[in-house]
């Protein structure tokens, strides 16, 4: 199982729509991992803007930045501690629509 993780400002835009096509695509219950990274913005704009992304990804975690190594690590096996291996899959959002 391979973990998505990405900066939150790319999910602005139409990038959202794009990543929960790529993640419809994924098998059936696989229940795909997302770790966002968050830019301590707050306000009903970013809550509502967080609630969307969840209602679409289904499983997203939020983590603060800045943050250390071992709480991303952490956080990803948490979430997933189901899985004998754990991949990483780290790219760019804009790429699910390539």
């Amino acid at each position: 199982m391979k973990v998505v993780v990405g900066a939150e400002e790319e999910l602005y835009g139409d990038n959202v729509p794009a990543l929960e096509g790529w993640a419809g695509r994924q098998p059936p219950r696989s229940g795909q991992p997302f770790v966002v990274l968050t830019n301590h913005n707050e306000g009903p704009k970013f809550a509502a803007f967080r609630h969307e992304v969840v209602r679409r990804l289904r499983n997203v975690g939020y983590l603060d930045r800045p943050l250390q190594a071992i709480t991303l690590q952490t956080r990803a096996a948490s979430k997933h501690h189901q899985f004998l291996k754990l991949d990483w899959l780290l790219i760019p959002w804009p790429s699910f629509t390539q």
